[in-house]
């Protein structure tokens, strides 16, 4: 389904896409809520509140910016769109704390990922991105969103970006996650 969506150009599935994803959310969130009130429940210890600490934003409702990870400019044209963008309209639309954040471009046209394993996916990836907006992302939750995530070359690219210029924290959210080729 996803290949589909992403390859051969049939956005119409976005939707169905989203909603499999806010499901996920909504599980995990009712996860979090039902955690936090078994330790106020059993009284709070040191690992509860690690456990507490370590929760994302996105599952415990704090208002975060959603970076659609960017496509060069070229393979946006070539596919038609970005999915991670079109995916992010629909996720925003859905969560009234929840923003695009529009920050980062693509700098560099790499090597299309899932073509690459280990070590070259870190290679093909550096240098490719820009962030655009530095200061508005200062002091903000952001969370990269993607279709697949692999080895995380891409997540962490951009994570490292983020970070720099101030983020509070930098999360991850795929539909999927793939195994790297093999060479």
């Amino acid at each position: 389904m996803i290949h589909a969506w992403k390859y051969n150009g049939v956005s119409e599935i976005t939707p169905s896409l989203a909603h499999f994803v806010l499901r996920s959310v909504r599980i995990a969130q009712a996860d979090a809520n039902n955690r936090r009130r078994n330790i106020l429940q059993s009284g709070i210890s040191k690992h509860a509140l690690y456990s507490i600490a370590d929760t994302p934003p996105l599952i415990t409702g704090e208002p975060i910016f959603i970076e659609p990870i960017p496509l060069h400019p070229k393979r946006e044209k070539e596919r038609g769109f970005n999915q991670a963008y079109l995916l992010a309209r629909h996720l925003v639309a859905e969560n009234k704390h929840w923003e695009i954040a529009h920050t980062t471009k693509r700098t560099k046209k790499t090597e299309a990922q899932a073509q690459l394993s280990g070590i070259d996916r870190y290679t093909n990836i550096a240098g490719a991105f820009e962030l655009t907006a530095p200061e508005a992302v200062r002091g903000k939750h952001v969370v990269l969103l993607d279709d697949v995530i692999t080895t995380g070359s891409t997540t962490d690219a951009l994570a490292r970006l983020f970070k720099k210029s101030g983020a509070l924290s930098v999360w991850a959210l795929t539909i999927a996650y793939g195994h790297p080729v093999r060479p």
